[in-house]
């Protein structure tokens, strides 16, 4: 990654498909981020160019790129301040084919290979918490037991 801000973190490589870095700089000023991503890369990922999100502050922005030969030149424009931006390789694939592409599991924090992420046997898309293996099943079955409980009693009362 090139940049005309100052790296404020290490660049850090997530699941070897997302490349994530801090910037920042002197507030209102104009900063402009390149990185560098080799075709042979995408290439060997199985995706191209259109299946790259980019992530600035964890939410998809637009981004322009250069094809060159060899690599493509993503350009990222924002205003100054301080910004994490993730280029997310494999982004708009839904590799699992649970209905989240892999940049909002990212997001998340669930598994892109995995339509279950947590083993409740609810797919990532439809799960409010995705990461609990415990629930919904937990509140669904105690909504089951406490209608079968208020059932037997009501039957106890009229006997």
């Amino acid at each position: 990654a090139l940049t005309t801000s100052t790296s404020m973190e290490e660049l850090e490589v997530v699941d070897k498909v997302v490349i994530r870095f801090v910037v920042g700089g002197a507030t209102g000023t104009t900063g402009t981020t390149n990185v560098v991503v080799p075709k042979n890369l995408l290439s060997n990922l199985g995706v191209s160019v259109e299946d790259i999100v980019v992530l600035f502050d964890r939410e998809p922005t637009s981004f322009d790129y250069k094809e060159l030969p060899a690599y493509y030149i993503l350009v990222v424009t924002y205003t100054h301040s301080r910004h994490e931006i993730a280029v997310h390789l494999t982004g708009n694939l839904d590799e699992d084919g649970d209905g989240m592409p892999n940049y909002r599991e990212y997001l998340t924090g669930t598994d892109p290979l995995k339509a279950d992420s947590d083993g409740d046997f609810w797919n990532d898309s439809i799960d409010p918490w995705r990461k609990s293996p415990l629930l919904p099943n937990a509140i669904i079955a105690l909504v089951i037991v406490t209608a079968i409980v208020m059932a037997v009693r009501r039957r106890l009362r009229g006997i």
